[in-house]
């Protein structure tokens, strides 16, 4: 669902953000794309999505060149969610997800299956008491599910996800990408989140892209390509990974000053996630 070949992209003649980077999404599969800030990662979404042309390589999203292909065209398929989107504030939330529906068609008129649609995207995403608000008056956190609401509503083929997660507590984040993945599996849906927590992308992707500085760094399963050391060269920090009760974790480790003593505490390791 997903191609793409030796993808040079960036913002000025000559001065490429993402350099020679290429992967496949198959269906039913979700990518996460992780590395520190400037590497990359939301350039090659917006690729993805044909907000971006690129400047060498080859993308195909559903058998289509999105640097090609009508906007109108693209968002019938994809559905995108950037951290940074600005909704009209005075819209309720069931206005602002049923837009996700309409405007791909070029008609405002809503019928009763956009509704019930609607209304069923907010209640898998535990917001459904929120259809009646104003965006104004949500909170950080809840403005990012309703974000998510609107482009789960459009039944897509390909799901773009920019930090999904950023501004959601521990418990909503573990049930926003456990929703994310099984939707994926279940509706053959070709999914590619950037994350910047390295345990959500062990927890919930079948693969892995490593970049820095524009590059890849490694590609493949997250078990097969995350270690240590590669933290340590991608990120500048030293890491450990540690297996807790057959999941894999990576655990980051802090300058000793700033470490809490740990010696006299009872630790308690959690089984695995259902």
């Amino acid at each position: 669902m997903i191609v793409v070949e030796r993808l040079w992209a960036g913002y000025k003649p000559g001065k490429p953000v993402v350099k020679d980077v290429s992967f496949r999404v198959g269906v039913g599969e979700i990518l996460a794309i992780v590395g520190p800030n400037g590497a990359g990662k939301s350039t090659i979404l917006r690729c993805l999505a044909g907000f971006i042309k690129p400047l060498k390589g080859r993308i195909l999203v559903a058998g289509l060149d999105p640097s090609k292909t009508p906007a109108k065209t693209l968002a019938k398929i994809i559905g995108y969610v950037a951290p940074d989107v600005k909704a009209p504030p005075l819209l309720t939330v069931l206005e602002f997800v049923m837009l996700g529906r309409l405007a791909p068609r070029g008609s405002w008129k809503v019928d009763s299956e956009d509704i019930e649609v609607s209304y069923e995207t907010l209640a898998l995403l535990g917001i459904e008491h929120l259809a009646e608000k104003r965006l104004d008056e949500l909170s950080t956190g809840q403005r990012q599910l309703v974000l998510l609401a609107q482009a789960l509503a459009k039944k897509p083929r390909i799901l773009l996800l920019d930090e999904p997660t950023a501004s959601l507590d521990l418990k909503r984040q573990h049930d926003t990408m456990q929703l994310i993945y099984d939707l994926t599996k279940e509706q053959g849906i070709s999914t590619v989140v950037v994350h910047h927590d390295l345990n959500l992308a062990i927890d919930y992707s079948d693969k892995v892209l490593v970049l820095n500085n524009g590059k890849v760094k490694a590609y493949g399963a997250p078990e097969e390509v995350l270690s240590s050391k590669l933290v340590q060269e991608v990120y500048g920090v030293e890491a450990k990974l540690v297996v807790v009760d057959g999941l894999l974790r990576i655990i980051t480790l802090t300058n000793r000053s700033c470490r809490r003593g740990l010696q006299d505490a009872k630790l308690e390791t959690r089984g695995p996630r259902n």
